[in-house]
């Protein structure tokens, strides 16, 4: 399982996250999905056989969501 952090910039409102974390959570191979609405912060684990994090992040700006991505390094 690997896992990656963003942060959505532009989640003003709690809604506006929540509706990502939903979403991801129907994508095959998502283990788990932690929000912080106070400062648009998403922890997301995942299963590196069924998804890329190529395919988060889409999914993620498929949600008109502007994101900025931790070093995982």
């Amino acid at each position: 399982m690997e896992s990656m952090t963003a942060y959505v910039k532009n989640a003003t409102d709690p809604t506006q996250i929540q509706l990502v974390e939903h979403e991801l959570k129907k994508m095959d191979g998502i283990e788990r999905v932690l929000t912080d609405t106070n400062d648009g912060e998403i922890k997301i684990e995942f299963n590196s056989r069924q998804l890329t994090q190529k395919e988060i992040i889409s999914k993620i700006q498929e949600l008109h969501a502007h994101l900025i991505l931790e070093d995982q390094s």
